[in-house]
């Protein structure tokens, strides 16, 4: 009945030489989350692990300055979906006065190792008080046995 969300934060930093926009970002949602239009008015679902958002289109980076961007992702409360789930996010769309490229990658491209993206590995699992319990338990049933052989040795034997 538990519901889980993860918050990313996702930021784009310039590092090229000349000022340019990151016009759009794009989030590959990984399987075990989903994307809840209600908690992110600001991006849009492109298809079922893909949403798009426009956030920095008109925010000028200079050469070193960064902006972010925020994603609430929303676990899915499948019985066997735990573990880690890796999400992916990029630069989709760029530019700048000049109509230069970029540099060290290719825009919306979901090539994995170029500059313009970049991953956020996260890990669910739920721990419950049953271990606890059962610990507890044992050292009690340990401490009966002990003190019952205890007494055992010294009334009886």
């Amino acid at each position: 009945t538990t519901t889980v969300k993860f918050r990313y934060s996702i930021r784009v930093t310039n590092e090229g030489n000349i000022a340019g926009y990151a016009k759009e970002v794009k989030d590959y949602i990984p399987e075990g989350l989903i994307f809840v239009a209600e908690d992110n008015p600001l991006w849009t679902q492109v298809d079922d692990r893909t949403i798009v958002t426009t956030q920095t289109e008109n925010t000028l980076l200079e050469p070193g300055e960064s902006t972010e961007v925020e994603v609430i992702l929303t676990w899915d409360k499948e019985a066997q979906n735990f573990g880690v789930m890796d999400n992916w996010a990029e630069i989709s769309k760029d530019d700048n006065d000049f109509d230069s490229p970029d540099i060290d990658s290719t825009p919306d491209n979901n090539v994995h190792g170029e500059d313009d993206i970049d991953d956020a590995p996260v890990m669910l699992t739920v721990a419950l008080g049953d271990t606890q319990i059962y610990i507890g338990l044992g050292f009690i049933i340990v401490a009966m046995l002990t003190g019952g052989i205890w007494a055992i040795k010294r009334y009886v034997l």
